[in-house]
């Protein structure tokens, strides 16, 4: 059986983490793929910054820089398609309300652990199901940003389709 899975082992991390990256808004100059954001998020963030290579390690940490400078917490974030819930589960320990939709189908190599991820992060709510308009289980206009970390490509309905459901529910 799975075990509840922390990204923050000590509550003084992410007083620290917030600090230094909410609420700094668009002027603050979040770079994006540069050797000096890699090497900060390496240093400030490597419970969700990796070494092995994976593009993802870079796009992880600039999503949650970038949702923390633009809307700090506590908010109502929605991420589309993430799979192993890991920027979404370091939010919810951030202190956003974090709901994260994914099919959990394997579709485009994509994840099918669904069970595995419910267990592990339990301050997630996960929606099983394409992000689509109409989508039960959220209420319209409820979310401050919705963000996804590589995954359109992987998307199976239309961009028009991901942008009115987008619309539709911030």
């Amino acid at each position: 059986m799975p075990q509840r899975r922390e990204l923050l082992k000590d509550p003084s991390q992410r007083a620290a983490i917030i600090a230094r990256f909410a609420g700094r808004g668009p002027s603050a100059g979040t770079s994006y793929a540069t050797v000096r954001d890699y090497c900060e998020s390496l240093d400030l963030l490597p419970q969700i910054t990796g070494i092995d290579g994976d593009l993802k390690n870079v796009q992880r940490s600039w999503a949650v820089k970038t949702i923390l400078a633009e809307t700090p917490p506590p908010a109502r974030l929605l991420e589309i398609g993430g799979g192993e819930p890991v920027v979404s589960g370091f939010l919810a320990e951030l202190g956003y309300d974090v709901t994260l939709v994914d099919p959990y189908d394997g579709f485009g190599n994509g994840p099918t652990d669904y069970e595995r991820y419910r267990e592990q992060f339990p301050h997630v709510k996960i929606i099983r199901d394409y992000f689509r308009p109409g989508l039960s289980g959220l209420s319209p206009g409820t979310f401050e940003a919705i963000f996804s970390v590589s995954v359109l490509e992987h998307l199976a309905a239309t961009i028009s389709e991901c942008f009115a459901a987008m619309s539709e529910f911030l």
